[in-house]
């Protein structure tokens, strides 16, 4: 194998992980996440972190439009399928 060959599978085994984290409708949910819920914020403990993550799962909970938005969302569209 040539080193173009090489550098060609490597790149392309880098950009098959990062579309397959952009189809997940979970990644979706992890990066609503950390922009509204824990981002920008001063976490002081994991304790803390903790209790910001469940009250974020279960308000999620009680928004099923917002879980059927991140299910129909463009990049996740296999999911509803």
């Amino acid at each position: 194998m040539s080193l173009a060959t090489l550098i060609a599978a490597r790149i392309m085994s880098r950009l098959e992980i990062a579309g397959g984290a952009a189809l997940n409708p979970d990644e979706l949910v992890s990066n609503d996440l950390k922009i509204h819920r824990t981002g920008g914020k001063l976490i002081t403990s994991l304790a803390q972190l903790r209790q910001m993550i469940i009250s974020y799962m279960r308000q999620l909970q009680k928004l099923p439009a917002l879980v059927r938005r991140f299910l129909h969302a463009p990049t996740p569209r296999y999911a509803c399928a």
